[in-house]
């Protein structure tokens, strides 16, 4: 198993996906059974950012917000 990180600096949605998809496309190599986390604000509207990004790629896309924590020693923090 391969993986890679891909940061976007921009906060707007519509930029965020543009960078994302460069960083992905410039130092990730995808193979035949890749798949994407998604970890993003919780502000942020995630389905759009992940439909942005699934209309680039032709990968299955998984994703949470941050509005919520779970650690092993306190376990689910809202």
């Amino acid at each position: 198993m391969k993986s890679a990180i891909a940061l976007p600096e921009e906060i707007g949605i519509r930029e965020a996906a543009d960078e994302l998809i460069v960083q992905i496309r410039q130092n990730v190599q995808l193979q035949q059974h890749s798949c994407g986390l998604l970890y993003y604000d919780f502000e942020m509207d995630g389905d759009e950012l992940c439909r942005m990004l699934q209309q680039e790629f032709d990968f299955d896309i998984l994703g949470c917000s941050t509005i919520a924590t779970l650690d092993n020693q306190n376990g689910y923090k809202d």
